[in-house]
């Protein structure tokens, strides 16, 4: 009895344990600069003008370009807005006039060029304009803004779609002309059978009189 109270007072006497939350460090990619589009969101609905805010201040900046292009093209086609030698610091990027362009949803790019030419890009996806078309209800799911770093030193290697190899022709396939011509020749040929069953007879019912 005596050795029970010790433990239980031992483990009453002893301070309460507090369990902390693990802080997971934030990723940022090695080399990155701070740039970003933070406006339009992901998923926002554009008409008429729209303000696209953001930061293109880097160290040795050097220039910077918004291109638009659309969401679903596949060809890597996109159209230059704009170029400029000015770094922005949270600012306006450009004022971007939707209404000359179709109805749609389109994906906006920052490309920053630093002096010797190394370039960081970033994109703001699916922003739906809608200028001449009613908004749809349903909201499609936001992307998060992608990043990429384009070093000048390192070609970009263009990679065209494979050419389908023609197959060899079928030596079982018959064309039009072929199939025309076999209907023809059975044609004859059942015309003839008659012709000799007929002259049969004929030769027949004369040599039986």
């Amino acid at each position: 009895m005596f050795v029970l109270n010790l433990i239980l007072s031992l483990i009453f006497s002893l301070p309460p344990l507090v369990f902390q939350p693990q802080v997971l460090p934030t990723f940022t990619p090695a080399g990155f600069p701070d740039i970003r589009i933070t406006s339009p969101q992901s998923g926002q609905v554009l008409q008429g003008l729209v303000m696209v805010l953001g930061k293109s201040q880097i160290t040795d900046f050097s220039s910077y370009e918004i291109e638009f292009a659309y969401q679903e093209d596949t060809t890597g086609t996109w159209f230059l807005l704009i170029t400029s030698d000015q770094p922005v610091n949270h600012d306006t990027l450009i004022q971007w006039d939707t209404s000359t362009i179709t109805d749609g949803t389109y994906k906006l790019r920052l490309t920053v060029t630093r002096k010797g030419g190394q370039q960081f890009q970033v994109y703001q996806e699916n922003l739906r304009v809608r200028n001449y078309s009613a908004i749809e209800t349903n909201l499609p799911i936001p992307h998060k803004p992608s990043l990429q770093i384009t070093p000048s030193q390192t070609p970009v290697k263009t990679v065209s779609p494979p050419t389908p190899t023609p197959l060899p022709p079928n030596p079982a396939q018959l064309t039009r002309q072929q199939i025309q011509s076999s209907i023809t020749r059975g044609a004859l040929m059942v015309v003839a059978f008659f012709l000799v069953i007929a002259v049969y007879r004929i030769l027949r019912t004369f040599f039986t009189r």
